[in-house]
C-alpha cells in the first residue's frame, strides 16, 4: 500500500493522472463533505447535496434503485 501510494504522489509530482480520474465512470461512490448548521436534518443535508436521503446516487450508474 505505502510502495502504491509513494508511486501515486511521484506520477502527480510529475503531470500524471491516476489511472482511476481518467475512468470515473467506472466507480458508484463519490465523495461528499457537507458542513451544515445545527438546524438541518441529516436527510435534509443528503438530499441537499446528493439528491437522495441517503446519499444514493447509484441510478447515476446504472445500478438501479
Amino acid at each position: 500500500m505505502w510502495r502504491s501510494s509513494s508511486s501515486a504522489s511521484c506520477a502527480l509530482q510529475t503531470g500524471h493522472e491516476p489511472k482511476a480520474a481518467a475512468a470515473s465512470h467506472r466507480y458508484a461512490v463519490r465523495a461528499g463533505g457537507a458542513v451544515a448548521g445545527p438546524d438541518k436534518t441529516l436527510d435534509a443535508v443528503m438530499t441537499a447535496r446528493f439528491g437522495h436521503a441517503h446519499g444514493y446516487v447509484g441510478t447515476q450508474y446504472g445500478l438501479g434503485e
